[in-house]
């Protein structure tokens, strides 16, 4: 598994989603329309100037009649595999990739704490 850059996988989401639109016939309004959100936000997502939130790639393949992971690439030498990411797996990846520096600071000290939490529930601390 390759894991690749923001901006890569922005290219690659942009690649797929005009895909998927051209394959519907849908317009980036019809787009908006349906998702309950500005024509502004569907038009920053096709620029590449961000990615949609990490909840909103769901309803975007529903609306398109994909799987999220067919907007997030298909190029499997390129892509980092999510197909199999539950939601809250996708929620804690995108809040961290968008968070500031503290959050992405208490996302990783949380992930250290809950690896040595089993064993502190059990009583098996490390210093006995």
């Amino acid at each position: 598994m390759i894991v690749v850059s923001e901006e890569k996988a922005k290219e690659l989401f942009v690649k797929q989603l005009k895909h998927y639109m051209e394959l519907t016939g849908t317009k980036s309004i019809d787009l908006a329309k349906k998702m309950g959100v500005t024509p502004a936000s569907v038009s920053r997502w096709m620029n590449c100037y961000h990615l949609p939130p990490i909840n909103r790639i769901k309803e975007i393949a529903d609306v398109l009649g994909c799987k999220p992971s067919d907007l997030l690439g298909t190029e499997t030498n390129d892509t980092l595999m999510v197909s199999n990411l539950s939601a809250d797996e996708y929620q804690l990846i995108w809040d961290y990739r968008n968070g500031d520096d503290i959050t992405r600071a208490t996302i990783k000290r949380l992930l250290e704490y809950a690896k040595v939490m089993p064993a502190i529930m059990r009583g098996s601390d490390t210093d006995a």
